[in-house]
């Protein structure tokens, strides 16, 4: 349970052998390669050689631009994730397909399948698709528009103007008719004004005017805010146009319906290639990119990198079977090198590194806080939610999720970690009487019998606990700054620094303990801790400001350092919000049920909304909680912990290798 020892790696050798050095390394997957353009100087012959990325034309797949390619498969791909079967939508997503192949079936695929084809056939499909669905919109549209006028007994292409007279639609709103009627018989009689259909808010009207009173007619239909409606280019009656419409919207479907067909045929004949043409491309970029990262002449190329100092002979020999001209340095740690960061510890510690990561990786010659780190945060995470129900959901969830979808990476590590702190919680809700906000009272008499802690009834000694677990893990960071110092040989900074201030802190307890939760402490007790405090204060202001020029910039600085113990008694303060979180759990919880019991007296649907209660309710609860019981417990352990002992700043280490995300070659 540490940081992976690691050792400087260089190869170098031919030019022409760089291709196989390439496919044996990522065929590793062993070695952090870094840029080494710096080690290896031009020669006086000629400049460096700029390297390039293998072009996919170089086995069989014709292209010029891998962006491009990769950028189209990723197109192909997620276009037929809609056409697999029995798989739709985000469930296709979480569970993508995972290949099995022989190498001869994929160097048949790589050889024999054009990228630009596959992309050409999945665009025209789709392209097809939405020019459909376009036009049926167009068509629904327009039978909306239509749907008013069905009752007309007149084509719509004869609603146009004539020697004498013209026609026109006509939407009113509702109540202004009669004014419009009594407007134009003042103006002529030579009109006729249709009601065809009558709305909530609308009346829609068909009128037939003498064509030398039209401006002055439709000047009084403006003045009442009437709309005025063509349908140019459509013949025939409303009703006849709609029934041709709805005939038209079907042959649309059904052509729909063929190009879908066209589409799973598709995606069974060619997403597969897809798959396997986007692991390859990919794979061809990382080449290029580190091939980026060589140094090289005409004549030879040189690697620098790191590799774990474990896999040091199992790299050596595969590297030696390419070629004895090649050349394998590996080289121990410096005291001024900054290798990247592996960290290796066991299942049980390994989640957590979730939590270590999201704050920053330790550098090389500090420890792993990870294992320090990992039974705190369970113990927290279950403080914050102490309620055994919840832990039992949560610890069922991660348990679907890591059998089911399979994650891996920090998805994994993740949801392991969340299970850890499910099965804490059971065993924190178990001892504190959380049981989805049952009352103590109605709980079995087994579940009463194995609470030691009531935190609604006794929250002082919640309080005590949280405060407690604050005090132990915060002696146990300087406890682990002290055996780094150990680790260093920096004995004085361990009896100046990390010693003395423990007993300082170990003597101000019982004064903690009196004042801020109003505890009893003995006399006796309180006499040796206040000696004890004052002889250790008086050693603090003579040793922290050491580092000061001057005897009066060295008490000066001491003096100063005693107001540390108010960022100590800070740091303790905020373990509480263990207690408020949990409180709040239980308190929601309980609400819930409350209300949920009230509307059971509704006559009828009263069962029904209790259990919607019941189910959302708690559902949001568990929800809300876990999220603030992993943000909590993760400040605890950046902001009180680390601060502690933990330094960080240390890169990751990335061993260049394959990172196929849809096909597996069997070899064969």
């Amino acid at each position: 349970m540490a940081i992976s020892q690691m050792k400087k790696f260089q190869l170098s050798g031919y030019y022409p052998l760089r291709e196989r050095v390439i496919d044996t390394m990522m065929s590793l997957g062993c070695v952090h390669i870094e840029n080494a353009r710096d080690e290896m100087k031009e020669e006086k012959s000629g400049s460096m050689l700029q390297p390039t990325p293998n072009s996919l034309s170089e086995i069989g797949i014709q292209t010029n631009d891998l962006e491009e390619s990769l950028s189209q498969l990723e197109y192909i791909i997620n276009f037929t994730a809609s056409s697999l079967e029995g798989q739709k939508g985000l469930l296709a997503m979480l569970s993508p397909a995972e290949l099995m192949m022989t190498s001869q079936e994929i160097e048949n695929i790589r050889q024999k399948t054009d990228i630009s084809q596959l992309y050409s056939q999945c665009l025209e499909l789709e392209n097809r698709m939405m020019g459909l669905q376009l036009e049926k919109s167009k068509k629904q549209d327009l039978l909306v528009e239509l749907s008013p006028w069905q009752n007309l007994d007149a084509g719509l292409q004869n609603l146009q103007d004539m020697s004498m007279v013209t026609s026109q639609l006509i939407i009113a709103k509702k109540g202004v008719l009669p004014e419009i009627q009594k407007e134009i018989s003042k103006l002529t009689t030579g009109f006729e004004l249709q009601v065809i259909r009558k709305s909530n808010t609308m009346d829609y009207l068909f009128l037939l005017m003498l064509k030398e009173d039209a401006s002055k007619i439709l000047a009084i239909l403006n003045h009442y805010g009437c709309k005025l409606i063509r349908f140019e280019g459509i013949a025939g009656k409303p009703a006849e146009v709609m029934r041709q419409i709805q005939v038209e919207i079907s042959t649309i479907d059904e052509e729909y319906v063929s190009i879908k067909k066209e589409c799973r045929n598709f995606t069974k004949n060619e997403r597969d290639k897809a798959l396997v043409l986007y692991d390859l491309v990919f794979e061809n970029i990382q080449k290029g990119q580190i091939q980026a990262k060589f140094a090289h002449t005409r004549e030879v190329f040189f690697i620098k990198g790191w590799i774990r100092a474990k896999d040091e002979i199992f790299i050596k020999r595969e590297i030696e079977k390419i070629s004895p001209e090649l050349e394998i340095v590996t080289l121990p740690c410096l005291k001024d090198d900054c290798p990247p960061i592996a960290l290796e510890n066991n299942a049980c510690v390994s989640p957590f590194e979730f939590v270590t990561t999201l704050y920053g990786r330790p550098h090389y010659r500090e420890f792993d806080p990870t294992p320090f780190l990992a039974p705190f945060f369970v113990i927290f995470f279950g403080c914050c939610i102490t309620d055994a129900g919840y832990g039992m959901i949560l610890t069922a969830i991660s348990l679907f999720i890591l059998k089911k979808f399979k994650p891996t990476g920090g998805g994994a590590r993740l949801v392991k970690m969340l299970l850890w702190c499910g099965i804490s919680t059971i065993a924190i809700g178990a001892i504190t009487g959380g049981w989805f906000g049952i009352e103590m009272s109605v709980l079995p008499q087994l579940f009463q019998k194995i609470v030691i802690i009531n935190p609604i009834e006794n929250p002082l000694d919640m309080l005590k606990l949280a405060l407690g677990l604050g005090i132990i893990q915060i002696f146990t960071g300087i406890t682990i700054k002290a055996c780094s110092n150990i680790r260093d040989k920096m004995f004085l900074n361990v009896l100046l620094d990390q010693v003395s201030w423990l007993v300082f802190l170990i003597f101000l307890l019982p004064m903690g303990y009196s004042f801020i939760l109003g505890g009893k402490v003995s006399p006796e007790i309180a006499a040796v801790a206040g000696k004890g405090a004052s002889i250790m204060a008086i050693v603090l202001i003579l040793t922290q400001g050491r580092a000061n020029k001057g005897i009066l910039g060295k008490l000066f600085g001491g003096v100063i350092s005693l107001y540390n113990v108010v960022g100590y008694f800070g740091d303790v303060l905020s373990y509480a919000r263990l207690l408020a979180l949990g409180l709040a759990t239980s308190a929601i919880a309980m609400t819930i049920n409350g209300v949920a019991k009230m509307t059971t007296e509704i006559p009828y649907l009263g069962f029904v909304l209790a259990g919607l209660i019941l189910i959302g309710g708690h559902t949001f609860n568990i929800v809300i909680n876990t999220l603030s019981g992993f943000v909590h417990s993760s400040r605890l352990q950046f902001l009180e912990y680390f601060s502690k002992f933990f330094e960080g700043g240390g890169k990751e280490f990335q061993p260049f290798g394959r990172k196929n995300k849809y096909i597996y070659s069997s070899g064969a």
